[in-house]
């Protein structure tokens, strides 16, 4: 596998693409039936190009903060390192992460628009396929990604390696590849939702140690969510009542009463409500 030439392998750049299913993309590309879009004059690219050294850095010097010093961190621009194969795949991660003479963990740093993500998490979810693509390639268990949004600080997230995901993704390079060897194009894209399987193996990727699970088919959770949302207001005009009567309690005072309602201060300082009264009716 030539590693300087796209042509000759399937790289993280066009793991979202194969995952996704937009192999005609990819296959034109590859067999030189259409040009790969050239960025060279597209500022985002460009920005998130002339930044990544900085970003990776700053990550990394965070790291070694929270971390007590125990990494070491490898830059590669040339490509004659950080190099690692997994049949017809190959991947060069922004740099490397080594702790002692341990295992090796790619580093993948983004810069995105300040709006495109909500947080690092959804980032994370988009560039899965090429997060797994790494850690697949490498035999990793996780990798460490950071993104840029906008101006912000950069986000940082340890993605756990998913055998289920990569086994699939890896199926879909497997007949990708096939149409690079018979020189036959694959049929046109065809977006397609995920599916339940699919979300399920999802949802059970580690990020920093956790996963996420769907409650949307659990009869009880769909009781608690329409309780939690029709209750919503009445527990934002209680919390405004309460505040606002909070308020009239003078500093000299340690008491407010009616027939309806005391409340008193406690030692602390703390004003404590009793209802005396199970309704109250407003004068009219």
């Amino acid at each position: 596998m030539d590693k300087l030439d796209r042509k000759s392998y399937i790289g993280s750049s066009d793991a979202i693409d194969i995952k996704n299913g937009n192999w005609l993309k990819v296959w034109s590309e590859k067999t030189g039936r259409t040009t790969r879009e050239d960025l060279s004059d597209n500022f985002k690219v460009q920005l998130g190009i002339f930044t990544e050294n900085f970003h990776l850095d700053w990550t990394f010097n965070r790291l070694q903060i929270e971390a007590g010093g125990i990494y070491t961190m490898s830059k590669d621009y040339k490509g004659k390192q950080h190099w690692a194969t997994y049949d017809m795949c190959g991947s060069h991660p922004d740099a490397i992460l080594e702790e002692g003479a341990g295992d090796t963990t790619p580093l993948e740093v983004k810069h995105s628009g300040g709006f495109r993500f909500r947080d690092a998490t959804e980032a994370a979810r988009f560039y899965m396929p090429q997060l797994q693509h790494h850690m697949m390639c490498f035999g990793s268990d996780n990798i460490l990604f950071s993104v840029i949004r906008g101006n912000d600080e950069p986000e940082r997230i340890w993605i756990g390696r998913s055998q289920p995901y990569i086994d699939d993704y890896y199926a879909k390079c497997q007949q990708f590849w096939e149409h690079m060897e018979s020189d036959i194009a694959p049929a046109p894209f065809i977006p397609q939702e995920e599916t339940p399987a699919e979300t399920k193996i999802s949802d059970q990727i580690p990020f920093n140690g956790k996963t996420r699970r769907s409650i949307q088919t659990d009869n009880h959770a769909t009781v608690l969510i329409g309780q939690y949302i029709e209750t919503k207001t009445a527990v934002v005009v209680h919390d405004n009542a309460k505040r606002q009567l909070k308020a009239m309690m003078a500093a000299e005072e340690t008491e407010l009463y009616c027939d309806a309602l005391q409340m008193k201060r406690n030692k602390a300082g703390s004003i404590l409500f009793k209802i005396t009264k199970k309704e109250v009716r407003p004068n009219v």
